[in-house]
């Protein structure tokens, strides 16, 4: 894995320590099954004044699905499985799932590194995208209820 800037990876843990931010993507990907590393890359995206069409985000879905959902997503189950089945027992297998967090970051990270490097040879749009613009082209293509939308709209400005 060669990240020789991680912009997106950077900004991604700058914005996911602000407050309800965390909260706000963990319903998106628990409710919604949103790709938290898409949300925070069309935020990304929307701050560096790159727009997010539904073109572009088809075009980025297919590029991360398959790895989200064998990697990521497989990686994040298991953890969480542990915590659930073996509760009894969490001390002992704390380092267990440490490491399965870090291999999970890890696969994280390269998906953001596709995300990015994607928009890479995108080009600043000459007219100004709303804030949450971004955002609301691919929380209504994940067909999310309009008063999430607005809800999750509010959090992300405020960060």
């Amino acid at each position: 894995m060669n990240h020789s800037e991680d912009l997106l990876w950077n900004f991604s843990l700058s914005l996911y320590e602000k407050p309800k931010i965390a909260d706000c993507c963990l319903q998106l990907q628990d409710v919604y099954r949103a790709d938290v590393n898409i949300v925070l890359w069309v935020i990304w995206l929307e701050r560096r004044q790159l727009r997010l069409t539904r073109e572009r985000l088809l075009s980025a879905s297919a590029l991360v699905q398959s790895w989200n959902a064998n990697c990521v997503q497989t990686l994040r189950n298991l953890r969480s499985s542990l915590k659930q089945e073996f509760a009894h027992n969490l001390a002992q297998i704390a380092s267990t799932r440490e490491l399965i967090k870090q291999a999970e970051h890890a696969a994280e990270r390269q998906e953001q590194a596709w995300l990015e490097d994607l928009a890479q040879s995108w080009e600043e749009d000459t007219i100004a995208i709303n804030q949450g613009e971004n955002l609301n082209v691919y929380l209504n293509y994940l067909k999310i209820p309009p008063a999430i939308i607005e809800e999750t709209k509010r959090h992300f400005s405020n960060a």
